[in-house]
């Protein structure tokens, strides 16, 4: 009868221990991805509306949210690898008026145009350490593409290219998708589509944002869809977008996920703590998105 009182209080005593240790010890949020379905799904965006013109000073600037720029020790370099497949290489690409450029140079300035709101607010420094060619094939369809990506430049967290350690590829392709961007968050890899280049910046930030754990806010079921945040597929009339001083005047509806810089406490709370442990090649979820 000792033996089993001095047996139950050591398990008691060991209970509450572990219990005390679990209240005082920070939490991590975690994404689990049984929250969410694998696959997510966003409409293409119908720009065809959409014509260009100079700025003359009478529209104000597009509204970017107030920041506190992040202190010094925040900075966090995260190297990406750029591929693109033979479709994508074969033409230029319309920027602002009567101005074309490469498809390599269109593909670094959308990445370093991600980059800059995404410095401002959490200090992602999105480093382009290499661009690359593929040969996508044409049989392949949608996520198939990315997958096809993956394979055939051998890529995985933590691949050297160039004597640099790369932390995500993104891929572009000038294959039809049926979706605008994808994120394979298992593989630290995006596949992305020449839709606009005023939108075009926002989406890869929407699909970055995947990578650091954000899920999409997707219907009215979820109350940040009402938010002003690039994950919410939430569409608001544009009737002009101003960038690099032109005007696109758009008069349609567009996704939130396309045009907002700004990101809601949830998803600036997961970014934060994702940034943690992002370089960590072992801490990565299952997830695939993909906006349509």
């Amino acid at each position: 009868m000792a033996k089993f009182k001095l047996t139950f209080l050591a398990l008691l005593t060991a209970t509450m221990i572990c219990l005390i240790g679990f209240t005082l010890t920070p939490q991590i949020p975690i994404v689990n991805a049984t929250q969410t379905p694998d696959i997510l799904w966003m409409p293409l965006m119908d720009l065809s509306s959409v014509s260009i013109g100079p700025d003359n000073g009478t529209f104000p600037d597009s509204p970017l949210g107030e920041y506190d720029p992040p202190p010094y020790w925040e900075y966090l370099p995260v190297n990406v690898w750029i591929v693109a497949d033979e479709e994508f290489r074969s033409k230029e690409y319309d920027t602002t008026y009567l101005q074309k450029l490469s498809w390599s140079d269109y593909a670094k300035n959308v990445v370093e145009r991600s980059d800059d709101r995404l410095y401002e607010i959490f200090g992602i420094d999105l480093c382009i350490v290499a661009v690359s060619t593929w040969e996508s094939d044409n049989s392949k369809y949608g996520d198939e593409i990315l997958i096809d990506a993956i394979s055939k430049t051998g890529f995985k967290a933590e691949t050297r290219v160039n004597g640099n350690h790369i932390n995500i590829l993104i891929a572009f392709t000038g294959q039809y998708l049926g979706y605008v961007a994808g994120t394979y968050v298992s593989k630290r890899a995006i596949i992305m589509t020449a839709t606009a280049y005023w939108a075009d910046d926002n989406v890869l930030r929407h699909e970055v944002s995947h990578l650091f754990g954000c899920l999409d806010h997707e219907d009215s079921n979820d109350p940040c869809y009402f938010l002003d945040c690039i994950m919410s597929y939430r569409k608001v009339p544009v009737e002009y977008w101003m960038e690099d001083g032109w005007i696109w005047y758009v008069g349609c509806d567009v996704s939130l996920a396309a045009i907002s810089n700004n990101w809601c406490s949830k998803c600036w709370s997961t970014i934060v703590w994702k940034k943690i442990y992002f370089l960590c090649p072992r801490c990565v979820g299952n997830q695939f998105y993909m906006m349509r």
